[in-house]
C-alpha cells in the first residue's frame, strides 16, 4: 500500500554535494583563468565556469550549460556527474532518471566520479527508481568489496536500497553484516524498523520501532514506521477476512495521527473491502478529503469511488473521479488511476450523458473484446443508449455466448425499452445467469404492461361492441396477477406494485365487494404505501358500495397530496360529497375544481386541456340537475353539444336530462344522432331503456336492456335497470285510505259529506303480459255517516288495461257488493245490487299533449246520499294536459254525471301549475285552479245547486329530509289551497285545504305515505270543516 522513504539518510546526499563544491572551489583557484584572453575556453573549462554559477546561486543556468556540454560530450562522466550534482540540488529528479536510462548510465557506475554518486543514488530513488538505485549501489560496493576499500555507502543504507528494491534475500543478509554493537542511536534502530516494514517482517520491525522510541519516544522515523506496521498488520487481517479487528486498529492509528493520509487510504481500503461504504463515505465527509486528492494515495481513489457507486451517489462519485482525473492530468506522468472505461463507467452511472458520447469514441477505437463488447453495452444503456447496449450486447455474445455482463445488458436494455416479452423469454433461456430474483422483477413488468395494453385493447374492443371480449382480456389479466401475488412475499419488492395493479383492474371489472375486502386485509402501514391509482380505485369502489364517507377521506388525502390533480379526482370527491348530502362542501370541490381548470383553457391549442374544461363544464351542468334546477342544466349540456358533437358522454347527459324532464321523446332524439357516432355505448342503451319505458315502447325497453346485460352483465347501473324491468313482471298492490271527520257549523245533517266516511281504494295488478296487457282486480270502499243512516258503496271489478306507445286503455267490470236501500223518486223502497262497467282511453300526442276519454256505467262518482236514494249514474269525462316541462303545466277536465233521476251535471275545470323554487333538499310549486258546476235538475237529497263556481290558489312543497341507501328516502310533502267558492243563491265563501304527509321510500319496490289533513267548504251557506288522514301503500311483491 505505497512506499515512505526516510528522511535521515538523505544527509549523505548533502555530504556530496558538499564534496562537490570543494572540488569546484579547489579547480577554480588553480586553473579558470590560465588561458589567455580570446582563446577558446575547454570543455573542463565550460564545466568548471557552470560550477561556479551554481556557486553563484544561478542554478538553473549551470544546469544549462552543463546540459548542453553533455550533449557535445556525453561521455565525459565528469561533465555528467556535475550535472547530476546540480539536478539533485534542484530537486529534478526526474531528469536524473531521464539521463540514467538515456545513457544507460547504470552500467558506468563506477566510473562516476565519487562525489556524484550519493547525489545519483538520491535522485533515483526520490523519482520512485528503487531498482535503478539498488543497481548503481550493488555494483558500488561489489568493486569496494573486491578492491578492499572502505565502503562509500553506509551499510544501513545499502540495506535500505535492498529492501526498497524488492530485493528480500540481498537485504537479510546485508543486515547479518551489522554488528549489534554499532547499533547506539534511534536513528539507526528507526532506520532497521523502516528496513523490516519494507521486508514484510513486522515482527522486528516493530521491536526496532519501539527500540528507537525508548531512546528517542518523539522520533519522527520511529513512529512513522510503527504506525505504517500496525497499518500493515491491519491490512494483512483484511486480507485474511478478519474485518472487525484491522478496521479498530485501523481507526486507532487514524485518531493517533489523523494527517497521515496514507493510515486514512488503508482505512478506505478495509472499509470497502468489509461492505462499509457507508462509514467510508461518511469518513471521506467528516475528513473533507477532497480537499485532499494530491496528497491521498492513488490506491485508494477506487475503493472510494466503488463506496459512493454502492452508495447509489452516482454524481458525487463522477464529481469525484472528474476532480482525480483533472489532477492526474497535472502530475508530471499526466496518468489517471483509473482507465477511460472506468470514468465513462462513472459517468454513465451519473447520467452524464454528454461526457459519455465524448469517451464512446475512443473506448470504440481498438478491437474489443467480449467482455469489453459488454462493458460498453452496460455503458450505452446507463446513457439512455438502449438500442446502441443491444446491438454491443448482442456483439459480445457473438464472442461469447455465455458471457454473463452482456446478456444482462442486454436484458436491461429491452426491459428499458419496454421488449418486455424479449427480456423474459431471454432469462428464461439463461437460468443460469437470471435466477428468479432477477426473473420476478421482469415477470412483474411484464404483468403490468399487459394489463396496460389489455386496457388499451379493453377500450378499443368496447367501441366495437365486442364486450364480453374486452372482460375476458381483463379477467386473464386479473387471474395472471392474482397467481403472481399467491407465489411473492409481501415483502418482495415486486409484490405492491403488482398488488397496485391487482386493485385497479378489480376497480375496472366493477367487482367492489372484492377490492374492498383486499383493501381491508392491509395494515394502515400498507394502506398508506399504495400508489395513488390504487387508492383511487378503493375510494371508487367505497363509492359505488355506498360507503361516502370512506371515499371522501382518501379522495381529500389524494387532492391534498397528488401535486397536480386531475378533473377525474375532484369529480370523484364531488359525488362522494353529495352521495352524503354535504352539498356545499361538494360546491366548494366545484370551486376548486373549476379554478384549477379554467375557462381559458378551452380556447387554447392543447385538445387534452379543452376536454378537461368541457368535462368540467359537464360536471357544472350536472350538478344543477342534481339540485333539481334542470331548468339551468338543460341548456347548459344542449350548448356543451352544440360545441361539441363527437362528445357521446355529453350527448348522454343531455338525453338522460331530458327524460327527467319528462320529455323523453326529445330525450330519444339525441340518443339516437349519439348512436351514430357510438353505436355499442352502454350508457346510451341504459338511457334509450329509459327513454322507451317512459314512451311505453316495451320491446325496445327489453331489447336495450338485453344489449346492456349481453355488454356489461355485471354493471351495477344495468343491474338496477334491470331490477326496474323485472318489477314489471311482479304482481304489484296500489291501495289509498282516506278517513274523515266533517262538522258543519249548523245543523251536522246538512254535512255533505257526512259526520264521518271513509274512501278507501285498492288495487292488485297482475305481472304484464305479453309487455302491454295486464289484468287487475279492484276494490272500492265508500262509506259515510249520513245520519241516522249509514251509506256503503263497496265495489269489487275485473279489468285489462294495455298500454303501448304512450297510449294507454282499460276496461272494468265491478259489482257493488253492498245491497242499496233506499227511496226510488216515486217514493217506494227499492233494493238492488248493481253491475257497474267503465272504460278509458289516454294517449300522449308527444312530450307536451295528452288526451283523455272516459266512461262509466253505474258510476262510482255517484254522490253517496243520491245512492241512498235508490239512485245511480252513468259518467263521461275527457280531458287534455300540457306538459311544458317539470316546472311548467297545465289541465283542463270536462266531466258529466247523467243521474238516473234526470239530472244531468257537468264541470269543467282548469289547473295551471308552475315550480316556484326548487334545491337539493326543496322544490316548491304553486297552481291556479278553476271549477264550474251546472246541474239541470237542482235541488233534491243530495247536494245539487244550480251552478257553482270555484277559483283559486295553491302551493304544493317537497322536502326530501333523508336519504339512505338502496334508494331508501324519507320526504315530508306540505299542501296548501284556497280560493272563492260561488254557490247559486249564495254569496261567494272562501274554501281552504291543508295537508301534510311523510312518504317513505322503503326500498326498491315498496312504498308508504300518510298524513294529516284539514279543509273548510261552504255548501247551502253553511261552513264545513273536515279533518281527514290518509294512509298508503304501493310495490311490487
Amino acid at each position: 500500500m505505497g512506499t515512505s522513504y526516510p528522511d535521515p539518510l538523505k544527509n549523505k546526499l548533502y555530504l556530496g554535494c558538499l564534496v562537490f563544491l570543494e572540488i569546484g572551489c579547489f579547480t577554480l583557484s588553480s586553473s579558470l583563468y590560465a588561458k589567455p584572453a580570446g582563446t577558446a575556453l575547454s570543455i573542463s573549462q565550460q564545466r568548471e565556469q557552470a560550477v561556479q554559477l551554481a556557486k553563484q546561486g544561478k542554478l538553473p543556468q549551470g544546469i544549462a550549460t552543463l546540459q548542453q556540454l553533455h550533449r557535445q560530450a556525453p561521455k565525459d562522466l565528469k561533465v555528467t556527474a556535475d550535472l547530476i550534482v546540480l539536478l539533485r540540488l534542484a530537486g529534478k529528479n526526474q531528469a536524473i532518471v531521464q539521463l540514467t536510462q538515456s545513457s544507460q548510465l547504470q552500467q558506468l557506475a563506477l566510473q562516476v566520479p565519487v562525489y556524484a554518486r550519493m547525489a545519483w543514488i538520491g535522485g533515483l530513488r526520490d523519482s520512485q527508481q528503487p531498482k535503478l538505485a539498488y543497481q548503481v549501489a550493488q555494483q558500488i560496493m561489489a568493486h569496494q568489496t573486491l578492491s578492499n576499500q572502505a565502503p562509500q555507502l553506509d551499510v544501513l543504507y545499502y540495506a535500505t536500497l535492498a529492501a526498497e528494491a524488492g530485493q528480500s534475500t540481498d537485504a537479510r543478509a546485508i543486515l547479518d553484516r551489522i554488528q549489534p554493537a554499532t547499533l547506539k542511536t534511534a536513528d539507526q534502530y528507526a532506520q532497521l524498523a523502516y528496513i523490516y516494514r519494507l521486508l514484510g517482517d513486522a515482527g522486528q520491525g516493530l521491536a526496532y520501532a519501539d527500540q528507537a522510541l525508548a531512546i528517542q519516544p518523539t522520533h519522527k522515523l520511529a513512529l512513522t514506521q510503527k504506525r505504517l506496521i500496525l497499518g500493515q498488520q491491519a491490512v494483512k487481517l483484511a486480507s485474511q477476512c478478519q474485518f472487525e479487528p484491522a478496521i479498530s486498529q485501523l481507526h486507532q492509528l487514524h485518531q493517533q495521527e489523523p494527517d497521515d493520509l496514507k493510515t486514512t487510504a488503508d482505512l478506505m481500503v478495509v472499509l470497502r473491502l468489509a461492505g462499509r461504504n457507508a462509514e467510508l463515505v461518511r469518513l471521506a465527509q467528516q475528513e473533507k478529503l477532497t480537499t485532499k486528492i494530491n496528497d491521498i494515495p492513488a490506491y485508494a481513489y477506487k475503493s472510494w469511488l466503488d463506496a459512493l457507486r454502492d452508495q447509489q451517489q452516482f454524481q458525487a462519485a463522477f464529481e469525484l473521479a472528474r476532480q482525480i482525473y483533472s489532477q492526474s492530468e497535472q502530475q508530471p506522468t499526466g496518468q489517471a488511476p483509473f482507465d477511460d472505461w472506468y470514468y465513462a463507467t462513472l459517468a454513465a452511472e451519473a447520467g452524464q450523458t454528454t461526457v459519455v458520447q465524448q469517451l464512446l469514441g475512443s473506448l470504440q477505437q481498438s478491437t474489443l473484446n467480449a467482455d469489453q463488447y459488454a462493458r460498453l453495452a452496460y455503458i450505452q444503456r446507463l446513457a439512455g443508449l438502449s438500442g446502441q447496449a443491444i446491438v454491443s450486447s448482442q456483439q459480445a455474445l457473438a464472442l461469447n455466448p455465455q458471457q454473463r455482463l452482456a446478456l444482462e445488458q442486454q436484458f436491461v436494455a429491452l426491459r428499458n425499452l419496454n421488449r418486455v416479452n424479449k427480456a423474459y423469454q431471454l432469462a428464461q433461456q439463461h437460468p443460469d445467469v437470471f435466477p428468479a430474483s432477477m426473473l420476478w422483477p421482469v415477470k412483474a413488468d411484464l404483468l403490468s404492461l399487459n394489463l396496460q395494453a389489455a386496457l388499451k385493447q379493453k377500450d378499443q374492443l368496447e367501441r366495437q361492441g365486442k364486450y364480453q371480449q374486452a372482460a375476458q382480456l381483463i379477467d386473464q389479466n386479473l387471474l395472471a396477477l392474482r397467481q403472481a401475488l399467491d407465489q411473492l412475499n409481501k415483502n418482495q419488492n415486486e409484490y405492491a406494485p403488482l398488488f397496485n395493479d391487482y386493485l385497479y383492474a378489480l376497480r375496472v371489472r366493477e367487482r367492489m365487494p372484492e377490492l374492498i375486502a383486499e383493501y381491508q386485509k392491509l395494515s394502515v402501514r400498507e394502506q398508506f404505501q399504495l400508489q395513488p391509482y390504487a387508492k383511487r380505485a378503493v375510494a371508487d369502489a367505497y363509492l359505488a358500495t355506498k360507503q361516502p364517507v370512506q371515499a371522501h377521506e382518501i379522495y381529500q388525502y389524494l387532492l391534498d397530496n397528488l401535486p397536480q390533480p386531475d378533473a377525474e379526482l375532484f369529480i370523484a370527491d364531488y359525488y362522494a360529497l353529495l352521495e352524503q348530502e354535504k352539498y356545499q362542501q361538494a360546491s366548494n370541490v366545484l370551486v376548486k375544481m373549476d379554478q384549477q381548470f379554467p375557462a381559458m383553457a378551452a380556447n387554447t391549442m392543447d385538445v387534452e386541456a379543452r376536454k378537461t374544461r368541457v368535462r368540467v363544464e359537464q360536471v357544472l351542468a350536472l350538478d344543477a340537475a342534481y339540485r333539481n334546477r334542470l331548468d339551468i342544466a338543460a341548456p347548459k349540456l344542449q350548448q356543451l353539444v352544440q360545441d361539441n358533437p363527437d362528445n357521446v358522454s355529453l350527448a348522454n347527459d343531455y338525453a338522460t336530462i331530458l327524460n327527467w324532464r319528462g320529455l323523453p321523446q326529445t330525450a330519444e332524439q339525441v340518443v339516437q344522432q349519439a348512436y351514430k357516432k357510438a353505436p355499442h355505448n352502454v350508457a346510451l342503451d341504459l338511457t334509450h331503456a329509459s327513454n322507451s319505458r317512459d314512451l311505453q315502447d316495451y320491446a325496445g325497453w327489453q331489447d336495450a336492456l338485453e344489449k346492456a346485460s349481453q355488454k356489461t352483465p355485471e354493471s351495477s347501473s344495468v343491474i338496477k335497470a334491470q331490477q326496474e324491468w323485472q318489477n314489471r313482471q311482479r304482481v304489484t298492490l296500489q291501495s289509498d285510505l282516506k278517513i274523515a271527520h266533517s262538522k258543519a257549523d249548523g245543523q251536522t245533517l246538512s254535512s255533505v259529506n257526512g259526520s264521518r266516511d271513509r274512501e278507501w281504494h285498492t288495487r292488485l295488478n297482475s305481472p304484464w303480459l305479453d309487455n302491454r296487457w295486464r289484468i287487475f282486480v279492484d276494490h272500492q270502499d265508500r262509506w259515510a255517516d249520513l245520519e241516522p243512516t249509514h251509506q256503503r258503496d263497496q265495489r269489487l271489478g275485473l279489468g285489462a288495461e294495455w298500454q303501448q306507445d304512450r297510449k294507454n286503455a282499460w276496461v272494468l267490470v265491478n259489482q257493488q257488493l253492498d245491497k242499496q236501500s233506499g227511496q226510488s223518486q216515486s217514493g217506494q223502497s227499492s233494493s238492488s245490487q248493481k253491475t257497474g262497467f267503465s272504460a278509458g282511453w289516454g294517449h300522449w300526442l308527444n312530450d307536451h299533449w295528452r288526451y283523455r276519454l272516459g266512461y262509466e256505467h253505474n258510476s262510482s262518482q255517484i254522490p253517496l246520499r243520491a245512492l241512498e236514494a235508490g239512485l245511480d249514474a252513468n259518467g263521461y269525462q275527457a280531458g287534455v294536459d300540457w306538459r311544458q316541462h317539470e316546472s311548467r303545466s297545465a289541465s283542463f277536465n270536462y266531466q258529466a254525471l247523467d243521474i238516473s233521476d234526470g239530472n244531468l251535471r257537468q264541470s269543467v275545470s282548469g289547473a295551471f301549475n308552475q315550480r316556484l323554487f326548487a334545491n337539493e333538499k326543496h322544490i316548491t310549486t304553486g297552481g291556479l285552479e278553476v271549477f264550474y258546476e251546472t246541474n239541470n235538475q237542482p235541488g233534491g237529497s243530495y247536494f245539487n245547486p244550480d251552478h257553482n263556481l270555484s277559483y283559486g290558489i295553491n302551493m304544493q312543497h317537497d322536502w326530501m329530509t333523508w336519504r339512505g341507501d338502496e334508494q331508501q328516502s324519507f320526504n315530508q310533502h306540505f299542501e296548501l289551497g284556497t280560493g272563492i267558492n260561488q254557490q247559486a243563491g249564495f254569496s261567494g265563501k272562501s274554501y281552504v285545504n291543508a295537508l301534510y304527509q311523510h312518504e317513505w321510500q322503503l326500498n326498491r319496490r315498496w312504498q308508504i305515505n300518510y298524513g294529516i289533513g284539514w279543509g273548510s267548504q261552504v255548501y247551502d251557506g253553511n261552513r264545513e270543516h273536515r279533518t281527514y288522514g290518509v294512509l298508503g301503500l304501493s310495490g311490487a311483491f
